[in-house]
């Protein structure tokens, strides 16, 4: 199984709403960071086909967890 790193914001126990889940887990946030900024506006006005948005949009998510996956190994040691 993969390290997530945990939840991305603990709540401590009986500290607010016990019955909350966690959300989401810090590899998801780092994921998230690493796209938000790796999205410029120009990756939005830049006219293309539908398949060649597709694959941007595939390759900017896996980018942004293999950036996510760095993120927590380098936070590891």
């Amino acid at each position: 199984m993969r390290d997530d790193g945990g939840p991305a914001f603990p709540v401590p126990p009986g500290h607010c709403n016990t019955f909350l889940p966690f959300g989401m887990s810090l590899r998801d946030y780092f994921a998230a960071m690493a796209l938000k900024a790796g999205l410029s506006s120009s990756f939005l006005e830049t006219a293309w086909t539908q398949e060649e948005c597709e694959v941007r949009i595939i390759n900017a998510a896996v980018l942004s967890y293999r950036l996510a996956d760095a993120m927590l190994a380098e936070r590891a040691k």
